[in-house]
């Protein structure tokens, strides 16, 4: 009998290690798959509307050559200011430097001006006392005003009335037919709609935390002056094209 239960301990340890044994190793498997089915943050959907743009990814250098000049004339107004220790405040404004180089491309070409001849012409540039905004308010005509309506001259009491002119005889019903002229319908065609013209010039505009350069028609910027997109009114579509006439856009004052 002693025999007996010493062997049925051993076999009831070795069953009992032997379970420990399994339910580990199904603990484990059940650990590994919990780990592979649970969704990781890089794979939950992005959310809706612009992504994120990349600060490692490469910038799209623009090839408007108004925004070339513009960012050229900067580089060398700022490293001016920078041999000169020129104080924070007392630095050219980025809407003045646009006007600077507005009133630069008024005198000749891009390409003439070299960076001595832009620090030369700098030294002697006083910002206008006129926006040229006011000044194309000022240019506008004023309408003309409308001319009074005549008045009616009084018939004198004395002047006989004119007698009306008798009726005319009426012509047969067929002559009639045959000499009036078949009345012809006018097609009268509706001027097409002029095209909505928007003010190009751009203006400080913030979206999504991000800051950029915008206008009346949607284009945006970067603060480098970099083309972004158009703003749809809801996001920014980076599909959009650059458009030519950027060239001509200047900073509004």
């Amino acid at each position: 009998m002693a025999a007996t239960a010493t062997i049925s301990s051993t076999v009831f340890t070795e069953l009992l290690d032997n379970y420990q044994q399994s339910l580990i190793a199904t603990f484990k498997k059940m650990l590994a798959e919990h780990s592979t089915s649970a969704p990781s943050s890089a794979s939950e959907p992005a959310k809706r509307g612009r992504k994120p743009r990349d600060p490692s990814a490469p910038k799209i250098p623009s090839t408007n050559p108004w925004i070339l000049f513009t960012k050229r004339v900067e580089s060398i107004i700022r490293a001016k200011e920078t041999a000169e220790d020129t104080p924070k405040e007392s630095k050219m404004p980025t809407v003045r430097v646009k006007q600077f180089a507005s009133d630069l491309k008024a005198k000749k070409g891009y390409e003439e001006w070299s960076d001595q001849d832009i620090l030369t012409d700098l030294a002697c540039w006083t910002p206008p006392e006129v926006s040229k905004q006011a000044k194309r308010a000022e240019a506008v005509p004023e309408p003309a005003p409308e001319p009074a309506p005549e008045s009616v001259v009084p018939v004198p009491e004395s002047v006989a009335p004119v007698p009306e002119p008798a009726a005319p005889v009426p012509e047969p019903a067929a002559a009639t037919q045959e000499t009036q002229p078949k009345k012809v319908k006018k097609t009268i065609k509706k001027a097409a709609p002029e095209p909505k013209k928007f003010d190009l010039r751009f203006y400080s505009w913030t979206h999504d935390g991000e800051d950029y350069y915008t206008n009346e028609r949607g284009d945006v910027v970067t603060t480098d002056f970099e083309w972004v997109g158009r703003f749809d009114g809801t996001k920014i579509d980076e599909s959009a094209p650059e458009p030519a006439d950027l060239a001509e856009a200047e900073m509004k004052e």
